[in-house]
């Protein structure tokens, strides 16, 4: 799954000390930032006494619920007033119609299974917080206002990419691990004279993903924290070799992507 990422600095939803409106006790987005909202009570405040307060996440275990969930997705299926419709033939679906918070234990179950299965972050390719001992395995997110158009958010299939890799590509990759960062984010907060909720972290993750439950495996890299890879003799210079070779080879043809365009949730399914 990836997004695109900002290049330039967005005002309207990131701390900037040359455009934002800055108190005692916080910062904020700017007055004439605020009026072109529509929700402007879900501006981002960033509250000073949080710099650096917060620590990471301790590794834990995790079972994923979509090990119990059913193949078929017959719990999901068979309720009333729910709509399945696919977005490309192997990657993404659009499911309608159905209220998260009634769900059955069952029905989650199912959800998590057909989240996984159908794929459902700068202007380039990103996995969620990958610099993250544990990364999420899942990304939830809303549009609350959009322009007339604009804004589609791109979603990459990792899985079917490895899937097409060549034999030899797959021996080099697979077995790699590469270091991922924060620090460049973190850098990017103080230049803006925002705060660090909590310190830079680094993590070493397999540059190819194993998924237990669709037992697949998949890449899991992207530019913008994954830095050296390591295996453990190779160097920065050989994953900066082979990235934009793969980049150029793979992620760029058009059937491994699937775009979707924003709606502006709020207003669907909250007034």
């Amino acid at each position: 799954m990836a997004t695109f990422q900002r290049l330039d600095h967005d005002a309207a939803i990131h701390f900037d000390k040359d455009a934002s409106t800055e108190t005692k006790d916080y910062l904020t987005i700017s007055e004439d930032r605020l009026k072109e909202l529509k929700y402007p009570e879900w501006a981002p405040t960033w509250e000073k006494k949080h710099d650096h307060q917060f620590d990471h996440i301790p590794v834990f275990k995790h079972i994923d619920r979509g090990f119990y969930g059913d193949s078929e997705f017959k719990s999901l299926k068979d309720a009333d007033g729910v709509t399945f419709k696919h977005v490309s033939p192997k990657l993404g679906l659009e499911v309608d119609g159905i209220q998260l918070s009634d769900l059955s234990d069952k029905q989650k179950d199912d959800l998590a299974l057909l989240l996984f299965k159908t794929k459902l972050n700068n202007i380039s390719w990103h996995s969620d917080v990958a610099y993250e001992n544990q990364p999420p395995g899942i990304t939830a997110f809303a549009m609350l206002q959009s322009g007339p158009s604009g804004g589609d958010t791109q979603f990459l299939d990792m899985f079917e990419i490895y899937d097409r890799l060549s034999p030899l590509m797959k021996s080099i990759l697979d077995g790699l691990r590469a270091l991922n960062t924060s620090r460049d984010q973190a850098n990017d907060a103080i230049a803006s004279g925002s705060i660090q909720r909590k310190n830079p972290i680094d993590s070493i993750h397999p540059v190819v993903r194993y998924h237990p439950v669709l037992k697949r495996k998949c890449l899991f890299v992207n530019r913008g924290v994954t830095t050296v890879a390591e295996r453990p003799v190779s160097t920065k210079e050989e994953y900066e070799s082979w990235t934009p070779e793969l980049e150029k080879s793979n992620i760029n043809i058009n059937d491994f992507v699937i775009s979707l365009g924003p709606e502006e949730y709020y207003e669907k399914f909250y007034t």
